[in-house]
């Protein structure tokens, strides 16, 4: 593995290593000064968070389609990107914007993938392809889920169906 490939993975797993989840025990400071200076730190990580995860995406792209990176990886930081995302979204508008762009991120990576799947090119092996089509599938259920809590219309048109099935 190349050292770039070292750092995707530490961008990946670092929020597993660090325990991103315990945010709920930094806020149980003693002092209201204290916990107002905790709350700004808390946002301004969530928000760091979502640059990182971007960066990290964006790196695995490279790498999957370089095929230095198996497709495993490349979801991973794509859900990352997508949690992280929703953690800064206060809004049902922000949660439903960060749904859609995970659904469309995972379309237009199933649609590349369906191209070299019908091609028989590498990058489209059939449990590559298949694996697409279930990540996008479920980001689209996702979608679908914030679109009924919020009471709001599904904002993008359904994905085509696939060529070659």
């Amino acid at each position: 593995m190349h050292a770039r490939h070292y750092l995707a993975l530490i961008l990946i797993l670092a929020p597993l290593l660090t325990g991103c989840g315990r945010s709920a025990n930094l806020l149980a400071a003693d002092k209201p000064a204290d916990r107002a200076a905790l709350e700004i730190r808390l946002k301004q990580l969530l928000t760091d968070r979502v640059a990182t995860a971007q960066r990290a995406r964006d790196a695995m792209q490279a790498a999957f389609e370089a095929e230095t990176v198996p497709f495993a990886h490349l979801v991973t930081a794509i859900d990352n990107l997508w949690k992280a995302e929703l953690a800064v979204a206060n809004a049902p508008d922000e949660r439903i914007a960060a749904h859609k762009k995970h659904v469309e991120s995972f379309g237009q990576l199933e649609d590349k993938i369906e191209v070299l799947y019908n091609e028989g090119r590498p990058g489209g092996a059939a449990e590559v392809y298949a694996t697409a089509q279930y990540n996008r599938q479920c980001a689209e259920i996702a979608l679908i889920e914030a679109c009924i809590a919020a009471g709001q219309k599904y904002p993008l048109p359904p994905h085509p169906a696939p060529t070659n099935p």
